[in-house]
């Protein structure tokens, strides 16, 4: 095939996958994990960020990852962070390319292969070290295909799982899972059996152990505080209406895709049969009804039965292969009208002028926040203020930080009485949370900070003391 049209298909995909930095908080939680390393030079154990859960142990699970976007950030900015994931999402599907080439036999089918996948695997391609994952799973596959032809490639089992195990540890299992699937074949080699034996003591050397590799035991906990880790069902049941909006995008794309993934299963019955181990990956289509947030991998799991289906013993199926494109097509138009490319990150949300008139105010103290800017403001004024809660939802699983934050948010007379028990310096106000902050004002808390999503409210005695003026609020 036409080298200009394969240079411009992936560099189709680096754009596709071009997003400005998320909007969740997540992204700044590594970032602080990964500055820890680097100035402490030794792996974070306790919490230092916040006043709720201080001394409190978390495990940096992500710690390779967070290293490398902390780095990216604070010397190429936003920018740098955002050519890294792009550049993740398009050696994913490189790999996957060189996979699907060798399963169909066949470029063009490999390349329908990644115009079927890549549109719903986008709708979750995150600045967060997840994205790992993916590269990982098709490096596996990958090997695994080309052992036969190349003996000594399976050498690099333990290596991807040393690399996999310290840039995102919470699933590293999969690895190991998929190294077992391939070791139930009847005859391996030698050399595969002891490259595959040397990759469980490789997951351990993640600078947590066994607490990162078995983290995932904790999932449980956090879905309550954590809607994504939630299923299909849960979602739409309970979710916000303006969530289920976007939501209903995601899910079109999903079903469109699995929908021609059956359909070709169907009418390509005895193909199916033959490739077992891409039939069993690709029932990893029932875990989002479980997870939603692991769509991308389960789609992703899917791809080489995918590829097996468009092999060109079925080219006599070519209104098959015309649907697919149709698909293909109508997912990727669907993609662009709502997650269109871009660059940046969301200053909105994490607004610099906020930081700047913290740290001009010499505001210091204890901060009353919500989770989505708690990593953020520690990232910028650290250890000038300590935050309430940020991200690390494990922090808080075993304590009723999470609870006390909403009756604080909407206690209304007993709003400074709670603020108090938790020596609070500083109120930001998340103005798309509602509640019933101007109950404070009653209370001797003046407004002294305001921008379209925050405001920053301070005891009267600290408002006179550093000299700020009142803002309009309501």
């Amino acid at each position: 095939m036409n080298i200009l049209f394969k240079i411009l298909f992936f560099l189709g995909i680096f754009v596709l996958f071009l997003h400005p930095i998320d909007s969740d908080g997540d992204f700044f939680q590594h970032v602080n994990i990964g500055r820890s390393i680097i100035s402490e030079k030794g792996f974070p154990r306790y919490d230092a960020f916040t006043h709720t859960a201080a001394g409190s142990t978390y495990i940096g699970y992500s710690w390779g990852t967070g290293v490398i976007f902390y780095l990216l950030y604070k010397y190429t900015g936003s920018i740098g962070v955002n050519l890294f994931v792009a550049s993740v999402a398009m050696l994913t599907f490189f790999l996957l390319f060189h996979l699907a080439k060798i399963i169909s036999k066949s470029e063009k089918g490999a390349f329908l292969t990644i115009a079927l996948s890549a549109p719903i695997i986008a709708t979750r391609f995150p600045s967060r070290p997840e994205i790992i994952t993916y590269p990982f799973v098709l490096a596996l596959l990958l090997i695994n295909e080309l052992k036969e032809k190349y003996p000594r490639i399976v050498l690099l089992f333990p290596i991807i799982i040393l690399f996999w195990a310290n840039m995102y540890s919470v699933s590293i299992l999969v690895g190991l899972g998929l190294l077992l699937i391939f070791a139930i074949k009847k005859y391996q080699q030698k050399l595969f059996y002891l490259s595959v034996l040397t990759c469980f003591p490789m997951a351990l050397l993640n600078g947590y152990g066994t607490s990162a590799v078995f983290y995932f035991l904790r999932i449980g906990e956090l879905a309550e505080f954590h809607g994504d880790w939630a299923g299909i069902g849960k979602i739409l049941s309970t979710a916000p209406t303006e969530y289920l909006l976007i939501y209903q995008y995601t899910l079109l794309l999903f079903f469109l895709y699995v929908g021609f993934l059956i359909l070709a299963a169907i009418i390509s019955f005895k193909m199916v049969r033959s490739h077992l181990l891409f039939l069993f990956l690709s029932f990893g289509l029932f875990v989002p009804f479980l997870a939603a947030r692991q769509m991308p991998l389960a789609v992703l799991l899917s791809t080489p039965l995918l590829a097996v289906l468009l092999s060109p013993s079925l080219r006599w199926h070519k209104q098959l292969v015309n649907f697919g494109i149709a698909v293909a097509a109508i997912s990727l138009l669907l993609l662009i009208k709502t997650n269109p490319p871009g660059t940046g990150e969301d200053l909105e949300t994490f607004p610099p002028s906020m930081v700047t008139f913290i740290k001009e105010s010499k505001l210091e103290g204890n901060v009353f926040n919500t989770q989505r800017i708690g990593s953020f403001l520690s990232y910028h004024l650290y250890p000038q203020i300590k935050v309430f809660s940020d991200s690390r939802d494990d922090l808080f699983v075993n304590t009723t930080v999470l609870q006390e934050m909403g009756r604080i948010i909407y206690s209304q007379k007993r709003m400074a009485q709670l603020l108090d028990s938790y020596k609070v310096d500083i109120v930001i106000v998340d103005l798309t949370e509602g509640g019933s902050y101007p109950f404070l004002l009653k209370s001797g808390w003046v407004p002294v900070y305001k921008d379209s999503l925050y405001l920053i409210l301070v005891p009267i005695e600290t408002a006179q003391e550093k000299g700020l003026k009142s803002v309009k609020w309501i």
